[in-house]
């Protein structure tokens, strides 16, 4: 039996974090960071659209509850800005019901908490083969 190849070699991507729970913003951006990705935290949305001018962000990992605006409404304004970003919910809505709203808003995966490490990592790198790589600024 001919020995299976060897997994490619992951894809770093500009990684933006939005979380509003400070230890978990550090805990998700930590990891990230020691996988190899460049990663921003933010711990509201309320500087996304000026960081998404100046970084060439490929995914965002996005928390639903957040202050100041929904992460529904979020996602749904990323999405029409910017249609090749990779967007990844993750949220303690849990109900099919709110997947398939974060889903109709144009998330691409959605990820209950508390989602480990490595199932983030994992679906970053399922992700990451179908985007394109942004050009930098």
């Amino acid at each position: 039996m001919p020995a299976l190849a060897e997994a490619p070699v992951a894809r770093q991507l500009h990684v933006l974090v939005v979380e509003d729970h400070p230890p978990l913003l550090e805990e998700l951006v930590a990891h990230l960071r020691e996988v190899g990705h460049t990663v921003t935290g933010l711990a509201a949305p309320l500087d996304i659209d000026r960081l998404m001018m100046t970084e060439p962000i490929e995914l965002v990992v996005l928390d639903l509850n957040l202050p100041h605006e929904d992460g529904l409404s979020v996602a749904r304004r990323l999405r029409a800005a910017l249609p090749e970003l990779g967007i990844i919910a993750l949220s303690g809505r849990i109900h099919s019901d709110q997947k398939a709203a974060a889903y109709a808003d144009g998330v691409d995966i959605y990820l209950a908490k508390p989602a480990s490490p490595d199932e983030l990592s994992a679906a970053i790198q399922s992700l990451a083969r179908r985007l394109p790589a942004r050009a930098t600024h």
